[in-house]
């Protein structure tokens, strides 16, 4: 049988662990919750986004009907029609307009989704470091008082 000492210090050490295992967990459901939050967000964005270049291709195709505009007298279906609106597209989500905010937020939030995933990554591969540890202390544990 093992000195009480050895096994208080044990025990110790065990409580220690726990108190690291149960702030891995805060930590990685915090980084589980940020990353749901920023995915929560970017989804509203984009779909934001799609709304605004849905009504700018909208006043477009009217322009078109009245002969003006850059899609004036282009065939809907064919490729030079396409190559406009995407020119058009592309110069809106550039510029300093709504578009150009909006892309601007939608990239800015995959960005943080992006260093969000990292880091709920990060956390979960501590947590299971630590519940490892745990699990690796309690099998000490219990060889030492067997």
């Amino acid at each position: 049988m093992m000195d009480n000492k050895l096994i208080e210090i044990a025990v110790n050490e065990s409580e220690d662990m726990i108190r690291e295992l149960m702030a891995a967990a805060d930590r990685l459901a915090a980084a589980i919750e940020a990353e749901t939050t920023i995915r929560r967000m970017l989804k509203e964005a984009e779909q934001g986004l799609e709304a605004a270049e849905a009504e700018l291709i909208y006043d477009l195709e009217l322009q078109a009907q009245d002969k003006a505009g850059p899609l004036a007298g282009l065939a809907k279906t064919g490729p030079a029609y396409k190559a406009a609106l995407t020119n058009v597209l592309a110069q809106e989500r550039q510029n300093g307009g709504p578009l150009g905010d909006l892309s601007r937020q939608v990239e800015q939030l995959r960005t943080q989704l992006d260093q969000a995933q990292i880091e709920r990554e990060q956390m979960a591969v501590h947590f299971s470091a630590c519940k490892h540890a745990a699990d690796l202390k309690a099998a000490v544990l219990k060889a030492m008082v067997m």
